[in-house]
């Protein structure tokens, strides 16, 4: 018996007698082969049967009671093979059927022998349709493609390997003027006023391009048909054989005329990007700074109020402020922090954080919207998280922020929760796991890959709907990537989503250095006593900036821009300058230049509204000696003052 290669066929029999249809059957289940079969004894059975049933191929007898094969081929058609058996060898009869588009033609015999036959004959059908059917899809793909490279802009010509060309597209006759006709057959050394192009074999392109079998790429000057000269680019590729000798050459040009016409143009456009690039640079900042002013102000009045006498509830409202505040910076840090990523410029801190406080301030900052909201909301710590790791709070923060907003922002009922588990890594280090999950909209399974991309969201319309500008989770995945995990979303529409990040922290095991705090501890009252020299635009900022100095025992002179501060360190001396940035008549870069140009050597601290990549080092440069960020922490400034009074 054959080995089959075509399995688990469907066998449509058309036989009228009842003997013949019991040998099939009998024959097929004596040698177990893989066929369903379907049985119709006359022209107008299979009419019936085959408006509902489907099938791979027909045995068709050729004698039926009510008609002949050739009845039933109209019924059925030749859209799948078909093989009549007959007892009549009549070799007319059997030329016409296979005209009709009939596979084969079987004999029938005394002893059903032709049943022997019939598995091969079969098989052979099927495999013979189906390679038909690829070499049917394979041409109508070639032919697909053949149309797209005849109607492409571009210029297209194929060449034999001695470089004459046998094919030219539209392209081609667009682009130079010159018909297929006048071009098959030749190098075309007519388009270079009979010098040689690529595909003439006594150029050293085409012998590079013989000898490498690689593409060549390359700028030359063309005349059209009409005398008007073009530049194109060229790329000449070698089209290699099953034993990699070149067989044919493409060649295809672009026109590249205006852009050799416009290089003054391609010019101003490139200096007109990199202002662009600068304006969107200044742009960001300034916006850091305008929102970053009065936040300092404002968490600077939280920090003075601190020190007075305070109720119970009025600390819990200056933690309020306080909490609201730093996650109201979250709207420019998103957009900075975006703007660090593409230039890769984030840095990411080492320092003690409390994951039992990140999660109460959590806890209470989204308390408000699942009450409007009517959602519960839920919040689990595993009992293997240690209270205190060593990592960087503000982007984890961040992290956790987008992650319940966008939950809230895409959960009309149900349930939003912040599950944290901990992972032992090694010695040292542990894996933080957060996973936020809702009963919201969902995401589809073909949309969920691009959410962590840029400007991007799971439906059309859900910005319209929603709000939002799809930042939010393409920082979480970078900041994530950043402090080395990853995040994961699983999601089913209609029934919620889970994001689960897992971010590398390390172990607590000793007090840590302040944040931006120095080389070592130092005593406030090595302050007492110094002098130092505020410039600062902002009023509330002043005010804020002379009460942490002033606690710290420091006399403080004030004032107002950078101009002033060239006349305050000409007439008097200080130990130190807190120095804002953007100011009015000389901002703090240009003073501080000036005062470094001038021999004053006091070490300049930059206090500035500024957070992009690179700011530090802008300060450096000016001649400054540290640089902070503003909102500003007094126990931090006057670490900072200590600092560079050391050095």
């Amino acid at each position: 018996m054959a080995n089959l290669k075509n399995q688990g066929i469907t066998v449509l029999l058309v036989e009228d007698d009842e003997i013949d249809q019991m040998a099939f059957k009998r024959f097929v289940k004596q040698n177990n082969l893989p066929y369903e079969h379907l049985i119709a004894s006359s022209v107008e059975e299979v009419k019936n049967l085959v408006a509902s049933k489907s099938y791979d191929v027909a045995v068709v007898d050729y004698n039926l009671a009510d008609g002949t094969g050739m009845d039933v081929l109209e019924v059925i058609g030749s859209a799948e093979p078909v093989i009549f058996v007959t007892g009549q060898g009549d070799q007319k009869l059997a030329v016409e059927a296979m005209k009709a588009g009939i596979y084969d033609y079987l004999i029938k015999d005394v002893n059903r022998d032709y049943l022997n036959l019939l598995p091969v004959t079969i098989d052979n059908a099927i495999s013979r349709r189906r390679t038909q059917q690829r070499i049917e899809e394979m041409e109508r793909e070639v032919q697909k493609l053949m149309w797209v490279v005849s109607k492409t802009e571009n210029s297209m010509t194929i060449a034999s390997k001695e470089g004459i060309i046998e094919w030219v597209n539209e392209g081609f006759e667009r682009l130079t003027g010159y018909s297929s006709e006048e071009v098959v057959g030749t190098h075309a050394d007519f388009l270079r006023k009979n010098d040689i192009t690529g595909l003439n074999p006594n150029s050293e392109r085409y012998s590079k391009l013989i000898n490498t079998k690689e593409p060549i790429t390359y700028e030359a000057e063309n005349v059209r048909k009409d005398g008007r000269k073009i530049w194109v680019l060229s790329t000449i590729t070698p089209i290699l054989n099953a034993e990699g000798d070149v067989e044919n050459i493409v060649t295809i040009d672009n026109d590249i005329s205006d852009r050799k016409d416009a290089e003054q143009e391609l010019l101003q456009a490139k200096q007109k990007a990199e202002q662009l690039a600068k304006t969107k640079e200044e742009f960001l900042a300034n916006m850091s700074h305008e929102i970053r002013t009065p936040m300092n102000a404002i968490m600077g009045v939280v920090q003075l109020l601190r020190d007075t006498p305070l109720t119970e509830q009025q600390v819990k409202y200056l933690n309020s402020i306080d909490f609201a505040a730093d996650n109201l910076l979250n709207i420019i840090n998103d957009v900075l922090d975006l703007s660090k990523i593409e230039a890769n410029g984030i840095e990411y801190e080492n320092t003690a954080l409390s994951l039992i406080d990140t999660v109460e301030q959590l806890q209470e900052m989204f308390r408000s919207n699942a009450q409007t909201k009517g959602l519960e909301f839920k919040v689990k710590v595993g009992p293997n998280v240690p209270d205190t790791v060593i990592g960087d709070p503000t982007r984890i923060n961040q992290v956790l922020i987008n992650l319940l907003s966008n939950a809230f922002k895409f959960t009309e009922k149900g349930l939003v929760s912040l599950l944290v588990t901990a992972k032992e890594r090694n010695a040292d280090e542990l894996e933080l796991k957060f996973e936020v999950s809702d009963t919201g909209i969902g995401i589809p399974e073909e949309k969920q890959k691009d959410v962590f991309s840029s400007f991007q969201q799971a439906q059309t319309n859900t910005t319209r709907k929603y709000g939002g500008t799809g930042l939010g989770l393409t920082i979480v995945k970078k900041l994530s990537e950043g402090m080395g995990g990853e995040v994961e979303v699983q999601s089913e529409p209609g029934k919620g989503t889970t994001f689960t990040v897992v971010i590398l922290v390390k172990k607590f095991k000793a007090k840590p250095v302040p944040k931006d705090q120095g080389k070592s501890d130092f005593d406030i009252a090595q302050l007492k006593g110094k002098r130092g020299l505020l410039v600062e635009d902002n009023e509330l900022n002043q005010m804020v900036a002379e009460q942490f100095l002033s606690s710290g025992g420091i006399e403080v002179t004030t004032v107002d821009d950078g101009l002033q501060a060239l006349e305050a360190v000409a007439k008097d001396e200080f130990d130190f300058i807190l120095m804002d940035l953007q100011m009015p008549n000389l901002d703090g870069y240009e003073a501080s230049r000036q005062m470094r140009q001038n021999g004053i050597d006091t070490p300049i601290i930059a206090m500035t509204a500024h957070a992009l990549s690179g700011e530090k080092e802008k300060c450096q440069a000016a001649g400054m000696n540290d640089y902070l960020t503003k909102p500003i922490k007094r126990d931090l400034l006057h670490a900072k003052i200590a600092e560079v009074l050391r050095t």
